[in-house]
């Protein structure tokens, strides 16, 4: 199978096959210390030690486990068997009896009935749906009044995001690019969470690339240098938005 032949469904093999080379980067990259810097930042923001929190895409369980050794009550959620092994391993590991794993896709989550919950968690997992309105309508109706929802997408702004798609478009490189489904400007995925009743608080830039990136940030440029960036919204009430079809 060629990289330009891979379907928004080869996302979960994809991962498997780098399971454990994707969670040892949190060990040993910079860029994803950043990346747990970041988020761990916000979920010590925006959850507390009596919330259920709904971890979507779950991979190897650095958010989940954190967000349970903080008290909360986890579920998490992933499609590839191969991730939620690391992730059992952790919650192991620390002896965690307040997280629970489940194997499932986003597009199959809606059919688990699932509570309500305080805090979602969704990191780099609606760049490869298909369908962003019906997986935001999940999610937002997944979500107490008044309940946040983190969440990243790619940085359609970024100048590496513009390379990354002249190359694969060109050259089938990099290899996961072809599982990618959606790339939108912060912009217009403000639009998209407005849609579903999500208000957003706060937005934060990530993921500089390289010496140019870092500079281009320092120079206060990080909108077109950081590679991706995370949405904090807050479900308000509004009238119900019709489920798409």
């Amino acid at each position: 199978m060629t990289a330009k032949t891979l379907a928004s469904r080869d996302a979960i093999q994809w991962h498997s096959d780098i399971a454990s080379a994707f969670d040892a980067k949190y060990r040993g990259s910079p860029a994803f210390r950043e990346r747990y810097a970041l988020w761990t930042a916000l979920i010590d923001r925006f959850g507390a030690r009596d919330h259920v929190v709904l971890d979507l895409g779950c991979g190897s369980g650095i958010f989940a486990t954190y967000a349970a050794k903080r008290g909360a009550q986890v579920i998490a959620l992933d499609g590839s068997d191969q991730m939620l092994a690391l992730a059992t391993r952790k919650a192991e590991q620390e002896r965690l009896n307040n997280i629970r794993f489940v194997h499932s896709t986003l597009e199959e989550a809606p059919a688990l009935g699932l509570p309500l919950v305080d805090l979602l968690l969704c990191s780099s997992v609606l760049e490869y749906s298909g369908r962003l309105d019906r997986d935001l309508h999940f999610i937002s109706s997944s979500l107490k009044p008044g309940g946040v929802l983190l969440v990243s997408m790619p940085n359609a702004q970024s100048l590496y995001r513009r390379v990354e798609r002249w190359a694969y478009r060109w050259f089938g490189v990099p290899r996961y690019y072809g599982c990618v489904k959606t790339i939108t400007g912060e912009t217009a995925f403000k639009g998209v969470l407005a849609r579903h009743s999500l208000e957003v608080l706060d937005t934060r830039f990530y993921g500089a690339i390289g010496w140019f990136g870092a500079a281009m940030r320092m120079l206060g440029f990080a909108r077109y240098a950081d590679s991706l960036v995370v949405f904090a919204c807050r479900k308000i009430e509004r009238l119900p938005v019709p489920v798409p079809g």
